[in-house]
């Protein structure tokens, strides 16, 4: 992202730099009214207001992505060419017309080479758009089926619709909680990781791209992977400070989680306390300092039973 902002002129870092603050400002309001409480139905003032708050994130996400991809060009109604300097001005004017939102999404469907949309994603563009369009334009109220499946909705579009717009994260090695962690103030970052439906979708995307999901020694929740070091909630890294080992007690791979900075200090023999992520089991681990085998021990008989003759 950086490389292609510094390939700008001033004028296009500066319309970019607008579009692209205003859509995570409007994101960050979005965010506050979705996690005011936990309540599994939105009350219809709360509704409306995420709505439009992560509707407009949504299209200057687009814009943004847009003159960052192709040019700003692509974003404008108009075809007629006009410099960067006085499309700044017109900007600055309130006079830059943009193309429609169906328009702007209708480029993402036409290039491969854009952003990673699926039909999956499109599709929840589409229905986040009749929501927020039922709900603001016509004024009509929700069943409480909707209601439940709009709070399902927004949380698919602040993590799977916005961050690929926003962000350059691998979701393989990298989570939306870092973009939120970045972007939010403590109070509600906070509360966006506890919120229920964020939590879960967060186990979902946890499994999806690594694998496995684990509780988190931090914050607690289901989705902790081993195989990439992070939790997709709270944004613990682990990465260079953990060792990971199968648990014999639940047989979950990889699921023991132990200090590698410290098992090799003086004093503890090789040994450190270890904990399964899957079932709560408690033992110690041992790393041979020569041949480099791992395994777990509840007590000295265990141990001698299982050292390895180096």
């Amino acid at each position: 992202m950086l490389k292609k902002y510094s390939q700008m002129d001033i004028y296009l870092q500066e319309i970019y730099s607008t579009i692209y603050k205003n859509a995570v400002l409007f994101l960050k309001r979005g965010i506050k009214e979705i996690i005011q409480n936990d309540k599994e139905i939105f009350d219809p003032e709360t509704a409306i207001i995420s709505c439009l708050y992560i509707q407009t994130s949504i299209e200057l996400s687009l814009k943004a992505y847009l003159i960052k991809e192709v040019d700003i060009n692509a974003i404008l109604k108009s075809s007629e060419t006009f410099s960067s300097e006085i499309l700044f001005e017109k900007f600055k004017e309130n006079h830059l017309k943009t193309k429609t939102y169906e328009e702007l999404k209708n480029i993402l469907k036409d290039n491969n080479d854009l952003v990673f949309f699926t039909n999956l994603h499109f599709d929840h563009l589409t229905k986040f758009q009749l929501y927020r369009n039922k709900l603001i334009h016509l004024n009509l109220f929700l069943s409480e089926d909707e209601i439940i499946n709009l709070k399902k909705e927004l949380i698919f579009a602040v993590t799977h619709l916005l961050m690929p717009l926003l962000t350059d994260i691998s979701f393989e090695f990298e989570s939306p909680s870092e973009f939120y962690q970045e972007h939010l103030d403590g109070k509600d970052f906070n509360k966006l990781i506890s919120f229920q439906p964020y939590v879960d979708e967060m186990h979902r995307m946890a499994v999806e791209y690594s694998g496995l999901a684990y509780e988190c020694i931090n914050c607690c929740k289901k989705t902790f992977s081993p195989n990439n070091e992070i939790c997709y909630c709270c944004n613990l890294n682990l990465l260079y400070s953990a060792g990971y080992i199968d648990c014999e007690a639940c047989e979950a791979k990889r699921a023991i989680v132990y200090d590698t900075l410290n098992i090799h200090e003086e004093g503890n023999e090789h040994s450190i306390n270890g904990v399964c992520m899957n079932c709560g089991d408690k033992m110690n681990v041992y790393e041979c300092p020569d041949c480099e085998i791992r395994f777990t021990f509840y007590g000295q008989p265990d141990f001698v039973e299982k050292i390895c003759k180096c």
